[in-house]
């Protein structure tokens, strides 16, 4: 038991494998290659169906018409032209307006002497 402890590889169970022979070293490695052009040829088909089916996507969006959907106006949605900077322009603007009719009238600045 002690001896397995320290002893960091596992004992073997069987015979040792048989030595390669050339040959077939030469057929694994033809098996190799032919299996690597498979894949790659596979890559690539699966590369260009992707290519074309994207293409084809973007065809079909393209021709598709926004007819088939109601448009913002029926599904209530409503669009202005006011942004805060507008509402806030036309406040000073109403502002300056109402100190100039306010001056206009003979008031001085609100002090009473």
């Amino acid at each position: 038991m002690r001896q397995r402890r320290r002893s960091p590889v596992p004992p073997s169970y069987g015979p040792p494998p048989p030595p390669t022979s050339p040959d077939v070293e030469a057929r694994l490695a033809g098996l190799e290659k032919e299996l690597r052009e498979k894949a790659r040829v596979a890559r690539e088909r699966a590369q260009r169906a992707a290519r074309e089916a994207a293409a084809a996507a973007t065809t079909s969006r393209s021709k598709t018409k926004r007819a088939d959907r109601p448009s913002d106006e029926e599904l209530g949605y409503v669009k202005t032209d006011d942004s805060f900077g507008k509402i806030f322009a036309d406040g000073l603007d109403e502002f300056a307006n109402w100190m100039q009719r306010r001056g206009e009238r003979g008031h001085d600045s609100g002090r009473r002497t």
